[in-house]
């Protein structure tokens, strides 16, 4: 055996097949979703099958299954890409930052990201629509809390209640965002955050209830 021979077998080059491979497994998720949203769109979400996407979308319904685990999972999806998205912007963020400025930061980065998306308007309005859908996305945001409390946690050196109303803070400003763009449709969603931001400063800073009350 030739010393080139010895080296390719102990450091064999990398294979084209797995990135191939990933990129058509990629490409049928993408379908899957599309065709999901089209049929949610048209049909509604609870009039919708598992079959009917499958179909739609061009594939069996096993392959479904190997990419989704249910018609509810399709809307998990995009819950657990926030709390990636939400805890990769916390992780990175100093920690000498004040706390309201980590959940600005996160917020914004989060949403000017997401609302580019193709489809998000029709995944929001699909939502709004199906208290089903919308249970789904509920149920999961609790894990997403959890998993940026943590991050919290970490990074400011809190533990209990801090952390976890930190994460809780930070769903709900990012929540009240992205309702408040698919309602005005703002040519800037930095802007929306800012604007929530600062009510919600307004309210923290009030001395007493009465001095929310307008004047008459």
């Amino acid at each position: 055996m030739t010393k080139q021979a010895h080296f390719d077998i102990l450091c064999p080059m990398p294979k084209t097949s797995g990135r191939l491979q990933t990129r058509k497994q990629d490409f049928v998720r993408s379908e899957i979703w599309t065709a999901a949203v089209d049929l949610f769109t048209a049909k509604g979400y609870e009039a919708t099958t598992v079959e009917e996407i499958a179909a739609a979308a061009g594939v069996s319904r096993r392959t479904f299954f190997r990419y989704y685990a249910s018609k509810d999972d399709l809307m998990v999806k995009a819950i657990d890409t926030y709390g990636d998205l939400l805890t990769e912007a916390i992780r990175s963020a100093a920690s000498d930052v004040a706390p309201l400025e980590i959940v600005k930061q996160a917020v914004a980065r989060v949403a000017e990201t997401v609302v580019a998306q193709p489809r998000v308007r029709e995944t929001m309005t699909i939502s709004l629509k199906s208290p089903t859908a919308r249970r789904a996305q509920l149920s999961e945001l609790e894990i997403v809390t959890d998993r940026i409390a943590g991050e919290f946690a970490r990074l400011l050196g809190h533990k209990g209640y801090t952390a976890k109303l930190m994460a809780s803070l930070t769903i709900a400003v990012l929540t009240q965002t992205f309702r408040t763009w698919y309602e005005r449709q703002p040519a800037n969603v930095n802007g929306t955050v800012d604007d929530i931001l600062e009510s919600l400063h307004d309210l923290l800073e009030a001395g007493s209830p009465t001095s929310l009350i307008p004047n008459p």
